[in-house]
C-alpha cells in the first residue's frame, strides 16, 4: 500500500498498489481514537477565523459605506466615488465568500494533522452545507470528508458523500481535480465492498476527470486556467501518479471480474501514466505491479 497527496487542497488520500488475488485490497483503517484535545481546538480555530473575517468585512463595509454616504451627499454628487464604493462593496462579497471558506479550509486542515476525526468530519459537513454559498469548496470538504469515512470502514457513508457531490457537480465541463480524486476514493469503496462493476463505473469517471485536467493545461481557456498553467508543473505530475494508481485499481477490478483483456489494457495504462510521473517509491510500486500482472497476461 502506498499514500499520496492532493497537491492542491493538501488532503490526505489513500491509494492502494497492492491487491493479492482474489481478495479485497487491504487499506490502513484508522483505529484510534479522536483527539479530543484538537477537537476542541479545530472548533475554535474555526471561530477565530470567522470572527476575524467577519471583523475585516466589518470594518471594510463601514469605511467604504461612509465613502459611499460622504460621496451622495456631497454637491454636486460625486459619481466616480460612488461607482468606485458600490464596485467596492460588491467585490467585498466574493471577498467574505472566500474567507469563510479559508476559514473552514484551515480549521479542516488543522483536525486533520491533529488527529481530530469527530471534528474533521463535523466540519466538512458544515462546509458541504455551504455548497450554494461557497461551491468551489464543496469538492475539497467532499474529499476529506469521504476519506475520512473510508478509513474508518464507513464505505456505504463515503459512497452517498460522493454520490451526492457526483449529482450537484458531475456535468459541469469545469475540471476539478478533487472530483477526480473523490471518483477515485468511491472506486475504491466499491472494490472494498466487493461490488467491481461500480468500482469500474467510478473508476472511469476519475480517469476521464484526470484527463480533462491536463487537457485544461494543454489547451488553457480563460484566464483562471491560463494563470493554472502557468503552475502546472508543481501539480500535473502527481496527478499522473493518481491517474496511474486509478488505472492501477480500474485493472484490480477487471481482474476481479475475470476480464483479463481490460485488466491488461488498464495495466498498461497505469504503466503509461507512472512514467510520466516525477520519481517515488510509489512509481516503482505501481510500475513493478503492474507490469509483473501484465507478465501474467501475456496471453490474454
Amino acid at each position: 500500500m502506498a499514500r499520496s497527496g492532493n497537491v492542491g487542497s493538501k488532503v490526505k488520500t489513500q491509494t492502494i498498489v497492492k491487491r493479492p488475488k482474489g481478495q479485497k485490497p487491504e487499506i490502513a483503517i484508522n483505529t484510534t481514537e479522536t483527539n479530543e484535545k484538537g477537537d476542541l481546538q479545530a472548533k475554535a480555530l474555526l471561530a477565530g477565523l470567522l470572527i476575524l473575517a467577519a471583523a475585516l468585512l466589518g470594518g471594510g463595509l463601514f469605511w467604504t459605506g461612509s465613502r459611499l454616504y460622504a460621496a451622495v451627499m456631497h454637491a454636486p454628487v460625486d459619481w466616480v466615488s460612488v461607482a468606485f464604493s458600490v464596485t467596492t462593496i460588491a467585490i467585498m462579497f466574493f471577498v467574505a465568500r472566500s474567507l469563510v471558506w479559508l476559514s473552514y479550509f484551515g480549521a479542516i486542515l488543522f483536525a486533520s494533522k491533529a488527529k481530530a476525526w469527530r471534528s474533521q468530519e463535523s466540519l466538512c459537513r458544515q462546509a458541504l452545507g455551504l455548497w450554494r454559498v461557497i461551491p468551489g469548496a464543496a469538492s475539497t470538504a467532499a474529499l476529506a470528508l469521504a476519506q475520512n469515512l473510508l478509513g474508518q470502514e464507513k464505505y456505504d457513508e463515503a459512497i452517498k458523500v460522493a454520490e451526492e457531490q457526483w449529482q450537484r457537480f458531475g456535468s459541469s465541463a469545469k475540471a476539478d481535480q478533487n472530483l477526480a480524486l473523490l471518483c477515485a476514493t468511491v472506486g475504491l469503496a466499491y472494490q472494498m465492498r466487493g461490488n467491481a462493476r461500480e468500482s469500474v463505473s467510478w473508476n472511469e469517471r476519475s480517469i476521464e476527470g484526470f484527463k480533462a485536467l491536463f487537457e485544461q493545461v494543454a489547451n488553457p481557456k480563460g484566464m483562471m486556467a491560463k494563470l493554472a498553467s502557468t503552475q502546472s508543473s508543481q501539480w500535473v505530475g502527481p496527478m499522473r501518479m493518481h491517474m496511474a494508481v486509478v488505472y492501477l485499481h480500474n485493472a484490480n477490478a477487471y481482474f476481479g471480474m475475470m476480464n483479463y483483456r481490460q485488466a491488461k489494457e488498464n495495466y498498461k495504462r497505469a504503466v503509461d501514466a507512472a512514467n510520466q510521473a516525477p520519481d517515488s517509491n510509489e512509481k516503482r510500486e505501481v510500475l513493478n505491479v503492474a507490469r509483473e500482472q501484465m507478465s501474467r497476461l501475456k496471453h490474454a
